[in-house]
């Protein structure tokens, strides 16, 4: 090997180096640092995703001990029952003395409510009431405060596991 190298001329001494190099670094990348890069990102995501687990458990934990009554998902209910499913978050939404509007949905496995002169403690525990009990997701939602002091809301559940 040691006389195949020093059969070279300097120019392809040079190229050859700098092939090796891109290949080193090449290898790097795909060996080490694409799956290190790609370990951290999803470690990023299983954080906030325990983070929000861990809220909406001490939210929970809060309401129990305040004497709440935390409603279970529904069984009866089928996933694919959106008429059901709106019956029931309007049912609950009366359940928070909250009153809500359907709206027109913007996706056929969704349903969508605006609440008016809404208090926000009152608004956030029936979102997640619907939630939790219908097994739904907050797809789309936009708050605004009033002058009073209370909130409109436009929002969006949809059916599914949330993104």
């Amino acid at each position: 090997m040691s006389t195949w190298w020093t059969a070279r001329n300097p120019r392809e001494k040079m190229l050859l180096g700098i092939a090796a190099l891109l290949l080193a670094v090449a290898l790097i990348w795909q060996l080490v640092l694409s799956p290190a890069v790609h370990t951290l990102e999803r470690a990023k995501l299983n954080h906030e995703r325990a983070t929000q687990t861990i809220t909406r458990l001490d939210r929970i934990a809060s309401m129990i001990e305040q004497g709440q009554v935390i409603l279970p998902p529904l069984t009866r209910l089928s996933s694919q029952d959106i008429a059901a499913l709106q019956a029931e978050a309007e049912r609950l939404a009366l359940n928070s003395n909250l009153v809500v509007e359907p709206l027109t949905a913007q996706h056929a496995a969704s349903f969508r409510y605006r609440a008016s002169g809404a208090a926000s403690p009152a608004y956030f525990k029936w979102v997640e009431q619907v939630e939790t009990g219908l097994g739904v997701y907050v797809s789309n939602a936009t708050l605004q405060q009033d002058t009073d002091g209370s909130i409109v809301s436009d929002t969006e559940f949809r059916l599914g596991a949330s993104r």
